[in-house]
Formats: structure tokens, C-alpha cells, sequence
């Protein structure tokens, strides 16, 4: 049975949160692919997730840069993950993909985007109606920590 999180950045956008999230996942030691909706936003998103940060290092690759196998975090568009991840954030409204090649789905979404709201609560709506999978809601606190809301 799959597990799908979805994750509603408040304090911090969408885009601030992914690398702890990414880094709490290297930690227990999960390879994760990052799924966007088209090229120009995952090629954002490998540009971003070198520099956030100068004095931290954050291991990842596209499916574009060769030897995915070996990609930590591998950044995609694709739904199926050539990192062979059993895990799968989706982020900036790319679709959910089939649960049954991963053990967990993260959707991250942005609480200051009208759109991104929307969407979110739409899947969660589609996904609440199927019983063979394990939902949960997680609201970022002012603190920037996480608490299961459902």
C-alpha cells in the first residue's frame, strides 16, 4: 500500500522547503526522484539546488546528466524513476504519478499560489475516494516545522 504525503509549505515556499525535505530523505538513506512539470522548472530547480546553499553540498542529477542509476536525487518529469527511488516528491502541480512503483509520493506544494492550492485539493479530493492507500496532511508551523494535520 502506498503512502502519499501532502506537504502545504506555508512559512517558506515550496521551493525553500524541497532541500530539507530532500536532505531528511538522503538521512535515511532514500533515493528520491523530483518530479516537475515540464524541463525549464526542473532545470530551475538543478540550478537552485546547487546554489542554495554555499556551505552545503546536496547530491542529485536530471534524467539528462547521464548514469541515473547513480543519482541520490534524481530530478525528472518522467512518472517512473531511473534512480530505481521508491520515493517520489512532485512538485509545481506535475501530476501524481502511479502509486504502485513507489512506496511513498510527497506532494509539495506552495501556500502562497492560488493555483497550486487548488490543484492540491483536487487530488486530495480523487485520492480520498480510493481506499488502498495511506493519505496524509502536513501544514509547516510559523516555527518552519511540520505537523501532521490529517
Amino acid at each position: 500500500m502506498a503512502e502519499i504525503r501532502f506537504y502545504h509549505a506555508q512559512t517558506r515556499s515550496a521551493e525553500e522547503v524541497l532541500p530539507d525535505l530532500l536532505s531528511k530523505a538522503l538521512q535515511r538513506n532514500l533515493r528520491v526522484a523530483c518530479k516537475f512539470a515540464d524541463e525549464e522548472r526542473m532545470a530551475y530547480y538543478d540550478n537552485y539546488l546547487w546554489r542554495y546553499q554555499p556551505q552545503s553540498f546536496l547530491p542529485h542529477g536530471t534524467v539528462h546528466d547521464g548514469q541515473a542509476i547513480h543519482q541520490p536525487v534524481l530530478l525528472t518529469t518522467e512518472d517512473h524513476a531511473a534512480n530505481a527511488a521508491k520515493t517520489m516528491m512532485v512538485l509545481e502541480n506535475a501530476t501524481l504519478p502511479e502509486q504502485h512503483d513507489f512506496d511513498l509520493l510527497c506532494l509539495v506544494f506552495d501556500g502562497h499560489d492560488p493555483l497550486q492550492i487548488q490543484q492540491a485539493r483536487q487530488q486530495w479530493a480523487r485520492l480520498k475516494e480510493q481506499n488502498d492507500m495511506t493519505l496524509s496532511y502536513w501544514q509547516q508551523q510559523e516555527n518552519g516545522q511540520w505537523i501532521n494535520k490529517a
